[in-house]
């Protein structure tokens, strides 16, 4: 390659951060403040959620954002979540300017195409780039504006930019069509895990479900270790008429091993026992290996907690619809306060009741009695009189295995999808690398280095 290398910064008009706020006591305009949140994938950038917001003339003049310029993110997301995305402003329809977390980027029109300097701005930060100007605090990620504008930058003449963009953005929207149609397939399979789940309860029928549900509830009693009758089930939600009989969730769990949450702040620098928190939900499987430790001391105290194989586990804050059934090498593991245990009685399986969790039904429960303002989360007297569906286990059964049957369908199709989302990654990482080493004449003679075929 012989195109000449350039620092970003003497590619730009200007470079300069987003509004901070309202200046008191001076003139104010009302514009559109483009946030991160305005940032899509791919670069893109949709106005159409932005923020209106008073702030001062001065902050507006210095900062209008116009066709052509870019924005970049310089603060956002999480500690391991790479902040540098680049956006390209298509179209101004009323007065706008970026958020804080954002940096201003005017490219000079005389040197440099705006698409190709997005084009290779994205594909930088893509490629991990930008990693070694970051630093990550508690629950954010910071780029240093400052040293990104030193980045050196390969500058072929305004001819060759455009016939590169040309090329890159002919590939590129066929390769974005494929991506968005894979994102909407994966939307379109959670709504069908959904579906599953709910259908498979809302068709069951079991004509020895009441006489089932009236034993299980005779041999359970009104045994409760503090003296309380269990709850009676909330079923406010699920219809005037049911098909089934309907029990609260304390009435099908142990009367000894009550709901109840775990270790108030199990964190140990030396641990030896096992816990689960809500993290530990996010795939419905537990495994040892991935768990953190608590001390012998906190495990003792919080001893009434403790797991066995078959209990269910669910999550009572922040993602609270989260569950799983305790696997055998957990016995004896502890939870977290943030997570529940359940016991269920002879006859109810375990995985029977984690599949109800799931239900919308279930959520939309949870949804209701959830409190909280930054973190939301439901109580145990919530749990207790939580509404379940008792049938005979036969049929708890083939409820159970009509759910995983259809789930791992589910999981089957989105494994292909998922694989569908790398691969197109991998080309546009390819395209990208080819055009700015400046191979793209010859790109089609390279395609096999890459292990790939282009989109036609």
């Amino acid at each position: 390659m012989t195109w000449p290398v350039v620092s970003l910064q003497e590619l730009l008009e200007t470079s300069i951060g987003g509004v901070w706020g309202k200046e008191p006591g001076v003139d104010e305009l009302d514009v559109r403040v483009w946030r991160v949140t305005e940032l899509k994938s791919g670069g893109r950038l949709d106005p159409s959620t932005a923020a209106h917001r008073s702030i001062s003339k001065r902050q507006y003049y210095s900062r209008a954002l116009r066709p052509g310029d870019l924005v970049l993110e310089k603060s956002g997301g999480g500690p391991a979540t790479p902040v540098g995305r680049v956006g390209l402003v298509t179209a101004v329809s009323e007065p706008s300017v970026c958020a804080n977390f954002m940096q201003l980027l005017r490219p000079r029109a005389e040197v440099v195409e705006s698409r190709f300097l997005h084009l290779y701005l994205n594909h930088l930060h893509a490629s991990g780039g930008t990693a070694h100007m970051q630093t990550a605090s508690t629950n954010i990620r910071n780029l240093k504006a400052s040293a990104y504008v030193e980045l050196e930058v390969p500058i072929p003449s305004l001819d060759e930019q455009r016939r590169i963009v040309a090329i890159l953005e002919d590939h590129l929207s066929r390769l974005d069509a494929a991506v968005l149609s894979i994102e909407l397939n994966l939307a379109r399979l959670d709504r069908l895990r959904q579906s599953v789940v709910d259908d498979a309860f809302a068709r069951m029928r079991d004509p020895k479900a009441r006489v089932f549900c009236d034993g299980l509830l005779e041999s359970r009693g009104l045994r409760q270790v503090r003296g309380k009758v269990p709850a009676r089930a909330d079923v406010e939600l699920l219809g005037d008429e049911l098909p089934w009989p309907v029990a609260s969730l304390e009435q099908v769990t142990d009367a000894e091993r009550v709901i109840r949450y775990g270790i108030l702040k199990p964190a140990s620098e030396r641990g030896d026992v096992p816990y689960v928190e809500v993290r530990d939900l996010r795939t419905r499987e537990l495994g040892s290996a991935s768990l953190k430790r608590t001390s012998k001391a906190l495990d003792q105290q919080f001893a009434g907690a403790r797991l066995r194989g078959g209990d269910v586990v669910v999550a009572v804050r922040g993602s609270f619809e989260r569950s799983a059934v305790v696997p055998a090498e957990l016995e004896g593991s502890n939870i977290s306060r943030d997570v529940v245990r359940l016991a269920p009685l002879p006859g109810m399986s375990a995985f029977y009741l984690r599949h109800w969790y799931e239900t919308s039904a279930n959520k939309r429960y949870l949804r209701r009695h959830a409190r909280g303002v930054a973190v939301r989360g439901v109580n145990v007297g919530t749990l207790r009189a939580l509404p379940v569906p008792v049938v005979s286990p036969d049929v708890q059964e083939k409820v159970v295995t009509q759910i995983s049957e259809g789930l791992a369908s589910a999981d089957r199709l989105r494994a292909s999808l998922e694989v569908s989302r790398r691969r197109a990654a991998g080309l546009r990482r390819a395209l990208l690398a080819a055009a700015f080493a400046g191979r793209l004449p010859n790109l089609s003679a390279e395609r096999s280095e890459y292990g790939e075929t282009m989109p036609e």
